[in-house]
């Protein structure tokens, strides 16, 4: 199998994949519970290795995942959740659920995806398909047009872009129930 993980090519396998197909693939992910079952970086997992077999199958090189993202955040007596622990199922109150260490700031997200398109654009990758954590993904979409025209990049996510409702309705979205296992 050829090697298609940027940080484990060498500089003439990565000028060799650019060349045959500019394409970055991007996963997105967390260091979040997923239940008791499923590793703390599920998202990232994931989508790292669907974005493996798509590169072995078409091309591109896969980006090293990105394990902290944007998430809901609220403050409760003195004490901050994200993401699931906000989402802790009716009735129950929030609660840290166990290994979740992932949470930045939307703003902060979006600058660190500024830094990494960039240094895409600067090595002239063309395409970037990005999919894993829905926050994060959704960060993307809400400003893919601008960070497009900025780094001459086609920005893609998979399966969550708002014009494309059918793929969303036929695809399974769920958390740490049985399509993420």
């Amino acid at each position: 199998m050829p090697g298609v993980l940027y940080e484990r090519l060498t500089p003439s396998e990565f000028k060799d994949r650019l060349k045959k197909a500019p394409i970055a693939y991007l996963p997105l992910g967390t260091l979040e519970w997923h239940g008791i079952h499923l590793p703390l970086g599920s998202d990232s997992l994931q989508s790292q290795a669907f974005f493996m077999k798509l590169a072995q199958l078409v091309g591109g090189i896969v980006l090293p995942p990105l394990f902290l993202g944007p998430d809901k955040s609220k403050e409760i007596d003195g004490h901050e959740y994200y993401g699931m622990d906000i989402c802790a199922y009716s009735p129950k109150p929030p609660q840290q659920l166990k290994g979740s260490a992932y949470w930045m700031h939307s703003d902060l997200f979006l600058a660190l995806l500024e830094a990494v398109l960039k240094q895409l654009s600067g090595v002239r990758f063309r395409i970037l398909v990005a999919h894993g954590h829905g926050p994060s993904t959704e960060v993307i979409i809400k400003n893919k047009e601008r960070l497009s025209k900025k780094f001459h990049l086609s920005i893609m996510t998979v399966w969550r872009d708002k014009d494309r409702r059918d793929l969303n309705m036929e695809f399974q979205h769920d958390h740490a129930a049985m399509n993420e296992t």
